[in-house]
């Protein structure tokens, strides 16, 4: 009877130890998924970035050009056509411009707003909080 009592401590010593490096083979694995995903989602995000500032500068050379040509047709016209001071037709133009920046400013809030980058990592580090929360709790009361 004494030789069974003392073997009863080191099988459940096993038991813990096997538990706990399931529990830990478990995590790592959960890590380096999470940070698979991470890492796609971090991927995505750069070639969106890259793309549009590519893009961005492209756009805004060819929009200055154009621009330029025809804001000063624009004021040269207003002068000579319907005889405004110089003045007048530059604070009429300055103007507009402010009210065009504003516009564009509101548009940009309303693209930032739409979505969040990580946004799927973050909601899944979430469930996995929870989840984990949920387990300690009953692998507590096992013990």
């Amino acid at each position: 009877m004494n030789s069974s009592y003392d073997s009863f401590p080191s099988a459940r010593n096993t038991n813990i130890a096997k538990r706990f490096l399931g529990i830990l083979t478990q995590l790592v694995q959960h890590g380096l998924a999470l940070f698979s995903l991470a890492s796609l989602e971090a991927q995505d995000v750069l070639k969106q970035i890259f793309c549009s500032l590519v893009l961005l500068v492209a756009i805004i050379a060819a929009l200055l050009i154009a621009y330029f040509s025809l804001l000063a047709t624009i004021i040269i016209t207003a002068v000579h056509q319907f005889n405004c001071s110089w003045s007048l037709v530059l604070g009429m133009i300055a103007l507009i411009h402010i009210f065009a920046a504003l516009v564009f400013l509101i548009l940009l809030r309303r693209c930032y707003a739409s979505s969040l980058p990580f946004e799927k990592t973050i909601l899944e580090i979430k469930y996995d909080l929870q989840a984990f929360s949920a387990n300690s709790l009953s692998d507590a009361n096992n013990f």
